[in-house]
């Protein structure tokens, strides 16, 4: 979740990586241990933010694919602080609520209270961004043809008699 509200601040911003100065997340008090710094690529803040400011998006490739030896996201993963927060820890762990600023190096800052994700049931995508978010998760893993199959089946799910054609589509290479 943090990382939409990270990613609407350099969208509507139109923010050059280059431009930020400091990148600051309040995170659950509780949990925010989790994702400061962790060596696990997935789940550290520093990692993802400063992949998702250079793509706007961060994809499998990313994950598995250390790209810190870009001094760029060397860079900006050294300017991204996570506090651990009383106020979001209020609802924690049911809402994993966060609240980002980004400051730039001019000084103006631009800040997000993120409490429901992306996807979520009272924040839910719609049908246009689940098929990107497909495509990007599947670029690279799937064969093109046969992840538009997958994509195709999962549109028409509930028009399926035989659930087994769709899961042998997901098991066979």
């Amino acid at each position: 979740m943090t990382l939409d509200g990270f990613i609407d601040i350099v969208e509507i911003g139109c923010i050059d990586p280059d431009q930020i100065g400091r990148i600051s997340l309040r995170y659950p008090k509780d949990g925010y241990k989790v994702i400061d710094n962790n060596p696990l690529r997935s789940r550290s803040a520093q990692y993802v933010l400063a992949m998702a400011a250079y793509r706007r998006y961060v994809n499998f490739y990313d994950i598995i694919h250390d790209q810190r030896a870009d001094g760029k996201i060397h860079s900006l993963s050294e300017k991204i602080e996570v506090i651990g927060h009383e106020e979001t820890n209020k609802t924690y762990p049911d809402l994993y609520r966060s609240i980002i600023t980004v400051k730039l190096k001019d000084g103006i800052r631009h800040l997000r209270d993120v409490t429901y994700p992306k996807g979520s049931p009272k924040n839910s995508m719609s049908h246009d961004m689940l098929e990107k978010k497909f495509e990007r998760l599947t670029q690279n893993v799937l064969d093109p043809a046969r992840a538009q199959q997958i994509g195709e089946m999962i549109a028409h799910m509930e028009d399926s008699e035989d659930i087994g054609q769709f899961t042998r589509l997901l098991a066979t290479r």
